[in-house]
């Protein structure tokens, strides 16, 4: 897709985006009527700085303009949709989180953080690229995990293949990969396991920002260096933190076990394969806990059915299975999608 130029469903979804639009601005008026002048002149200040440093040149202007605009800074369209139900689940779990702010950072690549901005302002950030992803990511994984259920070994070959590129290609940068990863989900990926893949990309979502909350909530100390131990712990807590908020919400209901089943394999498949990942490219952790850990944590923390570790387990032995070279893994992509 060429700089400037859209395809008409392309140009239907940013017009649909109008009504996210709104609820966007009306949540982040509600968190900024709680900042203090000092404390909104340091946010505006940081938009403007992490602005000045995304390159846009070769995003289409169309979606450079109405996504990665100040004001997609502090209330993005594609991130109120997570806000909404991750501040519910925070609240049902004892914390009130509706005054801090939660903004998007315009980079196209993959990670979020939580950043002290001044005195008593802490904000959760999430790169608008990993956002982005998550419906890729979360059909997958929905993909991958459906094939093995029923018991469908070509399937089960084909998604893991999905998975494997996806593993490759999710810390490059948005502008790169999501032509590929968009036009090979389009042709091979089932009507039904795209609209499944709705609930995953919800749970990803929404855990997301919730981890970054929970660096704020937890009082984790920012800026450690990557050999201070506390940032290991830091991470597990955030992990756990945004779990429990998650099955706090569906505690209630004596239908739970499903849903916790589901979020889990969910969760732990992002884990699953940003391990695959990093173990691949030798991406430096910089004192961080592997992303293994952080998924077995979580299983254990959440009391997770065998079942369910048996099923998170052999999603990353099937994924595993399907990575070839990686030259010779993009070129395959490629060429599926006559790219």
């Amino acid at each position: 897709m060429e700089a400037g130029k859209l395809r008409w469903r392309d140009r239907l979804a940013l017009l649909a985006k109008a009504p996210s639009t709104r609820m966007a601005r009306q949540v982040a008026f509600k968190w900024q009527e709680h900042l203090t002048p000092e404390q909104l002149e340091a946010l505006n200040r940081h938009a403007v700085k992490i602005l000045s440093e995304v390159d846009y040149s070769k995003v289409p202007h169309k979606i450079a303009n109405m996504l990665f605009s100040g004001e997609a800074v502090l209330a993005n369209p594609f991130l109120v949709h997570y806000v909404r139900p991750a501040v519910r689940m925070a609240r049902t779990n004892g914390y009130e989180i509706a005054n801090i702010p939660i903004i998007t950072n315009p980079s196209l690549t993959f990670g979020g953080m939580a950043v002290e901005l001044a005195p008593n302002l802490r904000v959760a950030e999430l790169p608008f690229g990993l956002i982005f992803m998550l419906r890729e990511i979360g059909r997958g994984i929905v993909s991958l995990n459906n094939a093995m259920q029923k018991g469908k070994f070509e399937k089960s070959k084909v998604s893991a293949y999905l998975c494997a590129t996806i593993s490759l290609l999710m810390f490059e940068p948005l502008a790169k990969i999501y032509p590929i990863l968009q036009n090979t989900f389009e042709s091979t990926t089932s009507f039904s396991d795209k609209i499944l893949a709705t609930r995953a990309t919800h749970a990803l979502g929404v855990f997301l920002i919730l981890h970054e909350i929970g660096h704020i909530c937890c009082h984790h100390k920012f800026g450690l260096n990557e050999n201070d131990e506390r940032r290991e712990m830091q991470e597990h807590e955030a992990d756990v933190f945004a779990v429990e908020c998650i099955l706090a919400a569906k505690a209630a209901n004596q239908r739970v076990s499903p849903f916790k089943d589901a979020m889990l394999i969910y969760i732990c498949g992002l884990f699953v394969l940003m391990d695959i990942s990093a173990n691949e490219t030798g991406l430096n952790l910089d004192g961080y806990p592997s992303f293994k850990s952080r998924y077995l944590r979580i299983l254990e923390d959440a009391h997770a059915s065998t079942e369910v570790r048996e099923t998170v387990e052999k999603m990353g032995f099937e994924v595993q299975m399907a990575i070839k070279p990686a030259s010779e893994r993009v070129e395959i992509v490629k060429g599926m999608n006559g790219l």
